[in-house]
C-alpha cells in the first residue's frame, strides 16, 4: 500500500506524526518548507520508484537554488523519513536508501 504512495505524500504524513508537537515550531515550519519543495521538484516520485540515483537527483535539484547548509537539512529531514519507512517495512532494502547515508 505505502510502497506506491507518492514520497511527498509519505513524507508528510511522517511529519505531521512524528515531528508536529515534537519539535519547535520553528523547526517545523523547516519541515514544511522542504514539503513543499518536495512536492516541487519530485510531485511523481513513488516510495517504490527511489532508488540512489532518483534521491541524488532530487537533492541535486534542490541544490540548485540552495546554498549547502540548506541543502544538507534539507537531506536530514528526507533521510529520517526514509529511514522510518525502511524499519516500518515499507522500503525493503537498504539498496533503496543507500544515498541518505
Amino acid at each position: 500500500m505505502y510502497k506506491n504512495q507518492l514520497f511527498y505524500r509519505y513524507f508528510a504524513e511522517w511529519m505531521y506524526l512524528y515531528k508536529n508537537g515534537a519539535v519547535r515550531p520553528i523547526t517545523f515550519s523547516k519541515y514544511k518548507t522542504s514539503l513543499q519543495s518536495l512536492k516541487i521538484i519530485a510531485p511523481k516520485v513513488k516510495l517504490s520508484d527511489l532508488d540512489r540515483q532518483t534521491y541524488q537527483k532530487i537533492l541535486n535539484e534542490y541544490a540548485k537554488n540552495h546554498e549547502k547548509q540548506t541543502t544538507m537539512d534539507f537531506h536530514r529531514q528526507l533521510r529520517a523519513s526514509l529511514e522510518d519507512a525502511l524499519d516500518e517495512g515499507i522500503i525493503n532494502t537498504r539498496s533503496n536508501t543507500k544515498s541518505c547515508s
